[in-house]
């Protein structure tokens, strides 16, 4: 996928799905929509995991390349563990969806509109 459309845009095509997956969990009202919504969220994961991660490894200097993807990991599991958090919200697991939806929305629209600067990370 990355070939053909090039990393940045096949990255701003996972954060659609996540985009269209947070919409039908949020809108969702039978079980059967939330497993349409979990298959779309799951093709944003495939597309978007192995991505950064291939990223991370490409920008890194060999020199920072661990730490990178040690800070990358520890991003993704936060992410996870956050997600859990979210009946704690104020507005419950609705008003949640809406807004990962729209954050992810914004995302996507970050990648298609901002240029890429190719340059070693040191961090």
């Amino acid at each position: 996928m990355s070939r053909r459309l090039g990393e940045r845009n096949t990255l701003a095509l996972a954060f659609t799905l996540y985009t269209a997956s947070h919409t039908v969990f949020y809108l969702a009202n039978s079980l059967a929509v939330f497993v349409l919504g979990a298959g779309v969220i799951g093709t944003a994961f495939g597309l978007s995991i192995p991505l950064v991660t291939h990223m991370t490894v490409e920008l890194s200097h060999s020199q920072y390349r661990g730490r990178n993807l040690s800070y990358l990991t520890m991003a993704i599991f936060l992410g996870q563990f956050m997600a859990s958090m979210m009946e704690l919200l104020p507005g419950g697991t609705t008003a949640t969806f809406c807004f990962a939806a729209i954050l992810s929305c914004l995302s996507a629209l970050f990648l298609i509109i901002c240029p890429l600067k190719r340059s070693p990370l040191q961090i």
